[in-house]
C-alpha cells in the first residue's frame, strides 16, 4: 500500500481504493492516469494534513484547470484556503490562562517550520504574555511526531515549572499527562 503525504491518514484507504491520490501526483514521478479530466471534475477540495505540500501537487491541480479549495493550508501559499484563525485562538487561550492566574506558561509541539499553525500559535502566545508583562512561554519543540517522553520530561523539569501547558495535539497532551503522573504531579 502506498501512502501520500498530502492525503490524511484516515482517507488513505479510500484514496487507494479509488486511485484518487494517483490522479494528482505519484511520488515516483510516473504520469498518473487522467482521472480528473476524464470525469470532468468541477473542482478540487484538498487537505493539507502535513504542512508539507509538494510543489508538484499545486502544478498538477493548476494543469487540471479546475478550481481548488484547500483545507488547513497556510493561506499565504494559496489563493483559497479554509483555515482556522490560529493567532486568534492562541491569543484567546493564553488570555484565559492568564485570567486563571497562570504566570508560567509553556508550549509543547512541533518545530515551527512543520506547519504554519506550529509557528503562529507560539508567536501569538508570546505576544499575549508580553502584553501582560509575563515572560514568553517556554517552548519545547521537537521534530514532527517526535514529541516523546524525553521532551515532555524536559518540559516538566523547567524552572520555574510551568503552571499551564499548551500542547499542539491531543497525542502530545497525553504524553505530558503521562509524564506528569509518573512524577507524582497533580494536574
Amino acid at each position: 500500500s502506498r501512502t501520500y503525504p498530502f492525503v490524511p491518514r484516515h482517507a488513505e484507504e479510500i484514496a487507494e481504493r479509488n486511485r484518487l491520490a494517483d490522479a494528482l501526483v505519484r511520488p515516483d514521478g510516473v504520469e498518473p492516469p487522467p482521472l480528473f479530466t476524464e470525469l470532468a471534475v468541477d473542482g478540487v477540495l484538498a487537505v493539507d494534513s502535513s504542512g508539507q505540500v509538494s510543489p508538484q501537487v499545486d502544478e498538477r491541480i493548476e494543469a487540471i484547470g479546475a478550481p481548488a479549495v484547500w483545507l488547513n493550508r497556510d493561506p499565504a501559499c494559496v489563493r483559497i484556503s479554509v483555515s482556522v484563525d490560529e493567532q486568534a485562538n492562541a491569543r484567546t487561550l493564553t488570555e484565559h490562562l492568564i485570567k486563571l492566574g497562570h504566570r508560567h506558561i509553556a508550549y509543547y509541539g512541533p518545530e515551527m517550520r512543520a506547519h504554519y499553525s506550529a509557528r503562529l500559535r507560539p508567536e501569538s502566545m508570546a505576544g499575549v504574555c508580553h502584553d501582560a508583562g509575563l515572560s514568553a512561554p517556554a517552548l519545547i519543540l521537537g521534530e514532527r511526531g517526535q514529541w516523546g517522553h524525553e521532551l515532555a520530561g524536559r518540559l516538566l523539569d523547567l524552572c520555574p515549572r510551568p503552571t499551564a501547558v499548551v500542547t499542539y495535539t491531543e497525542r502530545a497532551l497525553n504524553v505530558v499527562l503521562y509524564e506528569a503522573n509518573a512524577r507524582g504531579l497533580k494536574v
